[in-house]
Parts: C-alpha cells; sequence; structure tokens
C-alpha cells in the first residue's frame, strides 16, 4: 500500500498584535482636577515665561499691553476695572501652570527648574509635548539645533528660516523626533469640564 500521507504542516502562527496604544495622549495626566485658574504656556523653552509669571510680573505686562492683546470691552474699561480684572495675575500661586515643550533636550533643565519652583509652593508642570491644534500620541515634529549649549534646541511646525528671518542664528543641524501632541481648545474644554462652567 502506499505510504500514509505525511501529516499537515502546523498552523503559521501570526505574530502577536502590538499592543494597544491610545490614538490620543490622556489628558488627566496634565492633573488639571483641582485647577481653578490654569496659566497655559504653549513653548517653555528656558522656562523664562513660567518664570516671570511665578515673579509675578505678568500683571503689569497685561496692564501695559496694547488694547488688540485683550478682549474688545478693554479700551472702554477705567483703569480701577482693568486691574480687576488682571487682579488674579498677581497671585500667581492661584494657577496651576502648565507649560508645554518639543524640544527633547530642554526637558530635563525644565524638571530642575519645575522642582525648585514646585519648592515653592507653585502647582507647576512642563509638559513633554506639543501645544498645537491636534492632540495625537506621536506625531512627526522637526528639532533644531542652533547652538551647542543645553539650551541651543528648538522645534517648531514651521521652518526654521521663517521663525528666524534674519537668519540668526543659523541652523547647526535638523533632525525629526515623534513626540505627543495636545489641542489648545480640548484642554480648555476639559478643565470647563471638571468645574462644571459653560
Amino acid at each position: 500500500p502506499p505510504p500514509p500521507p505525511p501529516p499537515p504542516p502546523p498552523p503559521l502562527l501570526s505574530p502577536p498584535p502590538p499592543p494597544a496604544r491610545s490614538p490620543v495622549p490622556d489628558l488627566s495626566a496634565l492633573m488639571l482636577g483641582g485647577c481653578g485658574r490654569v496659566f497655559i504656556d504653549g513653548g517653555s523653552n528656558m522656562g523664562e515665561a513660567v518664570g516671570a509669571f511665578a515673579d509675578g510680573r505678568f500683571f503689569s505686562c497685561a496692564m501695559q499691553a496694547p488694547p488688540r492683546n485683550h478682549r474688545a470691552a478693554w479700551a472702554s474699561m477705567g483703569r480701577g476695572e482693568k486691574e480687576a480684572s488682571m487682579g488674579p495675575l498677581r497671585e500667581p500661586r492661584s494657577f496651576c501652570v502648565r507649560s508645554f515643550e518639543a524640544a527633547p533636550s530642554l526637558l530635563p533643565p525644565l524638571r530642575e527648574e519645575e522642582a525648585s519652583l514646585r519648592a515653592r509652593g507653585f502647582d507647576v508642570r512642563f509638559v513633554d509635548g506639543a501645544l498645537s491644534n491636534r492632540t495625537a500620541a506621536e506625531e512627526a515634529r522637526p528639532v533644531w539645533r542652533y547652538a551647542s549649549h543645553r539650551w541651543g534646541e528648538t522645534a517648531a511646525s514651521l521652518d526654521f528660516r521663517d521663525v528666524h528671518v534674519e537668519r540668526k542664528p543659523l541652523p547647526l543641524s535638523s533632525r525629526t523626533v515623534l513626540g505627543r501632541s495636545y489641542d489648545l481648545n480640548e484642554i480648555v474644554r476639559a478643565v470647563v469640564k471638571v468645574h462644571g462652567l459653560k
């Protein structure tokens, strides 16, 4: 009799699916739950804006800013009304400060600044991610190195030459990184929802 047929080959095993990845970063990581007031900084850089805010310098900046920087009613308000409107800026510790930085190499020194400010009683967090009009867990963004010191890097969705139109400084190198992106409108909606505002 003919030999028995060979056993069928074992079924091909497909590789396990990759671990589930959230299509968007979790806004709860921003820890906005207890924030009655929120100061949002769209580009930390060296943390200079956050430092100025913590020192209370934003009140005088707001009072001296041109009317185009304010809502339409500002131009018709008296001095007292303006001071009352901007009064919370005199109390920076009453704010949660969330500052976003998309250039990875700037984050370690910003973590040092964060620890220093939190030790002084400020609710400050430097967020690893870009503030934009889109929320995404991984989004490509260009990063330029323009100086050798630790602050000499910047990330932006615009071309470096369009940001520095006088060609100073000149980029030394560039690369593309993947990182989180947060939609400013979604952050505002999250704060409004937490506090039941309308």
